[in-house]
């Protein structure tokens, strides 16, 4: 299935007129992308299938597009959102978990491209790993990976969950995604290290141990990830 790009937004000009941009994206990138229109948030909840990628109007009349967000949150939905607005004044609250800009009208195509192309690309190093039937966990959330006995402890930035399958398979899913196994029992993110040397520090304050002699490795790895987030 394709990447769905929603626009959200109560007046139909400015639909009509991001549509325009949208679509002369989608004829220049090599993506499978389709574009869906919501006359109001409500209209948006009510949508059969969210959006990947949602371009939304901070103050459309009844629900708004700040609060659009805040409820999406709370459910734990996961479209990358983009602000758009007339009115600077409101960026003040245009930010969030899922929130990748802020975009003024009229639209730059540039700055509108750009946004586009840098989420597609976090997405795509991107995706769910099945804990159970009907929960799935997305892997850039994923903190470290525990190995104990025949099962996985999978810390997550806000959760422990148990998966009932191998160090191994996990290894094999994630190792392209800025996952490295750093010893026998420990399969960590790069993303959420904050310090890497001879003990291992993570965003939530674990502390880890390479195996011996990996510790330059390791630390060369670490920075080539980090040099290609900048570059994203």
């Amino acid at each position: 299935m394709g990447i769905i790009i929603g626009i959200c937004d109560n007046e139909d000009e400015w639909r009509n007129q991001i549509l325009e941009c949208i679509m002369e994206y989608i004829s220049d990138c090599q993506q499978t992308i389709e574009c869906r229109m919501y006359a109001s948030a409500e209209e948006y909840l009510q949508a059969e299938r969210h959006a990947d990628i949602l371009l939304l109007e901070t103050g459309m009349t009844g629900m708004s597009g700040i609060e659009l967000k805040d409820r999406l949150e709370k459910t734990g939905s996961r479209e990358a959102i983009l602000f758009i607005s007339s009115h600077k004044e409101q960026m003040g609250e245009a930010f969030g978990k899922n929130v990748y800009g802020f975009l003024e009208k009229p639209i730059q195509k540039e700055r509108l491209f750009a946004c586009l192309n840098k989420i597609i690309a976090e997405r795509k190093a991107c995706v769910p790993i099945r804990i159970r039937k009907g929960r799935y966990i997305p892997s850039d959330e994923i903190m470290y990976v525990k190995s104990i006995d025949k099962y996985v402890e999978i810390h997550t930035i806000d959760s422990v969950e148990v998966g009932y399958f191998s160090m191994k398979e996990c290894e094999r899913v994630l190792s392209e995604m800025g996952f490295r196994r750093v010893q026998k029992s420990y399969l960590i993110h790069f993303k959420y290290v904050t310090k890497m040397g001879e003990e291992i520090v993570m965003q939530d304050g674990m502390l880890i141990r390479p195996m011996r002699g990996t510790v330059k490795e390791l630390k060369e790895e670490y920075s080539d990830y980090n040099r290609r987030q900048i570059r994203r």
